[in-house]
């Protein structure tokens, strides 16, 4: 329906899309939110993993071992797809995302941890990866 965040994997085969029905694009209907992968080459689809419980999927970003994050702009939490998973998870749920309207954001991994921001009341988080990959 639409495309929040994108980006594309380390080896630069498959492009990963946030896609979300805000019901304000040329294409509605009921596409449920959740994250998309195409050939990056070719755009020919070639998976998708639906949001547990609906959310609207925002952003994403990349852990060096291929593990990606996406915050959930509705409901307060950062979903999780491990590679070789079949389905996204909940990788960590905090009420500090919670709030009105859009909440949580752009999100980036770095060495320090994960970065995110929630969009109306303008907080930054950071978020510590412990060594088993949990928040």
């Amino acid at each position: 329906m639409s495309v929040g965040g994108m980006l594309v994997s380390a080896d630069g085969k498959t492009l990963f899309v946030c896609n979300s029905d805000l019901g304000i694009s040329t294409f509605k209907g009921a596409s449920k939110p959740g994250l998309v992968a195409f050939d990056a080459k070719s755009g020919a689809f070639k998976a998708r993993w639906e949001f547990p419980g609906g959310g609207l999927c925002n952003d994403l970003t990349m852990t060096p071992d291929g593990t990606i994050l996406m915050t959930d702009s509705f409901i307060p939490r950062i979903l999780v797809l491990k590679p070789g998973a079949t389905e996204l998870s909940e990788w960590v749920t905090d009420e500090r995302f919670k709030g009105d309207g859009f909440n949580l954001n752009g999100i980036t991994w770095s060495e320090n941890g994960v970065y995110t921001v929630k969009y109306n009341s303008n907080e930054l988080f950071r978020i510590v990866i412990k060594e088993d990959g949990s928040a």
